[in-house]
C-alpha cells in the first residue's frame, strides 16, 4: 500500500467515524480529483471517477475553490454550488484537509428556491431579533435580581450588612475557623440612650446618628470583617482573624471615635456600650452572638459607655 491509499483510507476512516455520508470527493493539492464515492458518480452521472480532472469542473463559479484557501489543515463547513451538467445543486459541505489531501464531504442540499431561501432568510432575521429581545430581558431579569439581593442583604438605613446577610456570612467564618483555627471575635455595640435621641430631636435626628455611626464602624474595620446592623440602635462586628484581646483594643478605639464624633442637629454626646468575646470550638453562632450580647449588657450596667469582655 502506497503512502497516497494509506493517507486516502485514514482520510475515509475519519470520516466514517464522524459523518453521516453523501457524496465524497478526494482531492490533491492542485484541487486534482483522485478518487470520488459511487454517490458522486451517480449524482454526477458519470461511469468513472474523473482521475486528474479539477474538482472546480464540478463546481458554480461563485463556489471556485483553491489550494491556497486552505493552506492550513483546518476543518471547514461550507455551502458549495455543484453544476451537474447545467443543474446547480447546493449543499452544505464538511471540508477535511490533511497535508496534501482535500476530501470534500457534501451532507445536507440547501433548497435553491428563492422563495424559500427568503423565507428562512425572515425566519432567521426573526430569530435574530427574538434572540437579542431575550438577551435585554435577561439581563433585566439579572440586574433586578442583583437589587433584590442587594435589598435582602443590605440595611435600608446604614447600607451595613443585613441580619440575614450577617448570619450566612457568619456560618462561613465558623467553616474557616474551624478549618484553619483563625480566631474570631465578636462585638455586640448598642447606643446609649438612644430613645432620648429620638424623643428629643426626632426620627430623623436619630437616622442620622446611626448612619455616622454605621460610616464610622465601617472606617474603623477591615474589609474582611463582617459589620451589620442587628436591630434597632445594635450593631455587631465580627472580626476575622483576631484574638479576644485584639477585638478589646477594637472595641475601646470604636468606644472612644463614637464618643469624640460631632454630628449637627444633635448637640449631646453620642456614646455606646460594647460587649466582646471570642468564638469557641464549642460554641454555635447563637451561643457565641448571646455571650456577646451579655458582655455588652455587662458594659451597660457598668454605667454605660464602656467595653466588657467575656
Amino acid at each position: 500500500m502506497n503512502n497516497k491509499t494509506g493517507n486516502t483510507e485514514q482520510l475515509l476512516t475519519e470520516y466514517n467515524y464522524r459523518y453521516y455520508k453523501q457524496f465524497v470527493i478526494l482531492c490533491d493539492e492542485l484541487m486534482q480529483i483522485s478518487w470520488c464515492n459511487s454517490e458522486f458518480l451517480r449524482v454526477g452521472n458519470m461511469d468513472k471517477v474523473p482521475v486528474g480532472e479539477s474538482v472546480n469542473r464540478f463546481l458554480a463559479d461563485a463556489s471556485q475553490l483553491s489550494s491556497q484557501d486552505f493552506a492550513k489543515n483546518l476543518d471547514k463547513n461550507l455551502i458549495l454550488s455543484f453544476n451537474f451538467n447545467g443543474h446547480i445543486a447546493s449543499y452544505q459541505c464538511v471540508v477535511l484537509k490533511r497535508q496534501d489531501q482535500l476530501l470534500i464531504v457534501a451532507q445536507d442540499p440547501v433548497l435553491p428556491d428563492p422563495g424559500t431561501m427568503e423565507h428562512i432568510g425572515a425566519i432567521n432575521n426573526e430569530m435574530a431579533i427574538m434572540t437579542r429581545e431575550l438577551s435585554k430581558q435577561k439581563n433585566a431579569l439579572e440586574k433586578a435580581y442583583a437589587k433584590i439581593n442587594e435589598l435582602i442583604s443590605t440595611d435600608y438605613l446604614t447600607g451595613l450588612a443585613s441580619r440575614k446577610y450577617i448570619n450566612e456570612s457568619f456560618q462561613k467564618a465558623v467553616s474557616y475557623f474551624k478549618r484553619t483555627g483563625t480566631p474570631l471575635t465578636i462585638i455586640m455595640g448598642d447606643l446609649d440612650y438612644f430613645k432620648q435621641v429620638n424623643d428629643q430631636y426626632g426620627h430623623l435626628m436619630g437616622d442620622k446618628v446611626l448612619v455616622n455611626v454605621a460610616k464610622l464602624i465601617k472606617k474603623i474595620a477591615r474589609t474582611e470583617d463582617l459589620i451589620g446592623r442587628f436591630g434597632g440602635e445594635e450593631f455587631i462586628i465580627v472580626l476575622v482573624g483576631t484574638d479576644k484581646q485584639g477585638g478589646e483594643k477594637f472595641a475601646e478605639r470604636l468606644r472612644q471615635k463614637t464618643e469624640q464624633m460631632k454630628i449637627a442637629g444633635v448637640p449631646q454626646t453620642v456614646t455606646i456600650s460594647l460587649g466582646v468575646t471570642n468564638f469557641l470550638t464549642t460554641d454555635t453562632i447563637e451561643s457565641a452572638i448571646k455571650r456577646a450580647d451579655e458582655a455588652m449588657y455587662m458594659a451597660k450596667s457598668q454605667g454605660r459607655n464602656k467595653v466588657a469582655v467575656l
